[in-house]
């Protein structure tokens, strides 16, 4: 039998993260597992009230964690397959044993990763010496347990072989998927997307998380969708506003959708610009989704995903952006758009999830 866990977050939770699309891939991922017929084993989420405990109330979350984890998958038997979607959200400092306990059970554990924190979040100077034993105790451990784990590409596959992780374990998703429910062709086809029109930036443009839209180039025109922009508006800068995961594909006006992020605009600086060499942003599945071609950073860990399929372009610097806009012709920019539309489709319709699982389920025949 096959079973995916379910996490459900408070509704102030869910609100707050609707317009930057925060839990987009999670639900979308759930719902492929649904329609693959595994069923669902829920957990009740609450890492705000955890955030603002004490020290002992903190120490009693992790086990009653522990607790309901144990509780909720009892009815789990030999040659049970459980898909998980990692990191768990509801994470706890125990999940290694948890996760072993499984394993001596005869469950197979299958990750969907998402992030890796124990890369992310070691390259931030603010955490302490606890926090980085604590990261690594439980993700390092937990990755070491599961029976096959579904990664973002090769960097990633690479990186996680450095940390002695079985390489048979591993799957390459390749891009994320964006499900958009009765896509509608004809009012996507509405929209204005033309190469002379301005590059469109879509996301969280909180400074802490996306200090470059703060400093783009006067030189290239942009416009901006996503919460928390609190920058200036001018002529080369528009703010259009947020609007929901399932709504932003038909509202976005323009002619490339840009995967930048960090500090700069000369380069992919900071924790997530190093980041975004590594893993695989859920923005290019929202802009290839919507057939917009793209607009990354060459270093990125999905440059070469862009090239190879012939949706976009490649940049060094922003600075230098304006020229390598003008230097795509007409004809080239229609050729990306028939390749986006050979693409979208799949990821609309859940093709690289689905390949996952079905390349996890054969693992499970060997």
């Amino acid at each position: 039998m096959e079973y995916y866990v379910r996490e459900l977050l408070p509704k102030e939770s869910v609100k707050e993260k609707e317009k930057h699309a925060g839990g987009k891939a999670r639900k979308d991922i759930g719902e492929l597992f649904e329609s693959e017929g595994m069923r669902p084993i829920d957990f009740l989420v609450n890492n705000e009230k955890r955030r603002d405990a004490g020290l002992f109330a903190k120490i009693q979350y992790h086990i009653d964690a522990f607790d309901q984890w144990m509780k909720k998958t009892k009815p789990l038997k030999k040659n049970d397959t459980l898909y998980i979607q990692f990191p768990i959200e509801n994470h706890f400092i125990f999940q290694g044993l948890f996760f072993y306990y499984l394993k001596r059970k005869g469950v197979r554990i299958n990750f969907f990763i998402h992030d890796l924190l124990i890369l992310r979040e070691m390259l931030k100077d603010d955490r302490s010496k606890k926090e980085r034993i604590r990261l690594w105790v439980e993700e390092k451990l937990s990755l070491k347990l599961c029976s096959t784990m579904v990664v973002h590409n090769d960097r990633m596959a690479n990186y996680l072989r450095r940390m002695k992780m079985n390489p048979k374990k591993i799957i390459k998703l390749q891009i994320f998927d964006y499900l958009i429910p009765d896509w509608d062709s004809k009012r996507a086809s509405a929209r204005a997307l033309d190469r002379k029109l301005p590059v469109m930036i879509a996301g969280n443009l909180d400074r802490g998380k996306a200090k470059y839209v703060y400093h783009l180039p006067d030189r290239c025109d942009f416009r901006l969708y996503g919460i928390h922009y609190d920058g200036v508006i001018d002529e080369s800068k528009q703010y259009m506003g947020s609007f929901m995961p399932e709504e932003l594909p038909y509202e976005m006006e323009g002619s490339f959708g840009l995967v930048w992020d960090g500090e700069s605009s000369e380069t992919c600086s900071g924790v997530y610009g190093k980041y975004l060499q590594i893993n695989n942003p859920h923005k290019i599945s929202l802009y290839l989704a919507s057939g917009i071609p793209i607009v990354i950073w060459e270093k990125a860990a999905l440059a070469d995903f862009v090239k190879r399929q012939g949706v976009g372009i490649t940049v060094t610097s922003l600075y230098d952006l304006n020229d390598k806009l003008a230097s795509v012709t007409e004809e080239e920019y229609q050729k990306m758009l028939l390749q986006i539309q050979k693409l979208s489709g799949k990821l609309r319709s859940g093709y690289f999830t689905k390949r996952a699982i079905r390349l996890c389920r054969e693992k499970e025949k060997i």
